[in-house]
């Protein structure tokens, strides 16, 4: 994740994974992954567990998002 470097550290890109965020962000995936790494403000690897992914997937199919 890749956040404001101000007080608020507000989300500026979320994504699967260090490829995928380096390309919205504009930048290289060893770029995101040194940051991440180092710790540096406003880099983040945020995981979610995969039965938390499971039960936004179960809700997903009993309401649909239009």
């Amino acid at each position: 994740m890749r956040t404001t470097v101000d007080e608020y550290q507000l989300p500026i890109a979320v994504a699967d994974s260090p490829k995928e965020l380096a390309k919205i962000v504009g930048t290289s995936e060893n770029v995101v992954l040194s940051s991440i790494s180092k710790k540096r403000v406003g880099w983040y690897r945020v995981e979610v567990p995969d039965e938390e992914i499971k039960k936004e997937k179960a809700a997903e199919q009993v309401h649909p998002v239009l």
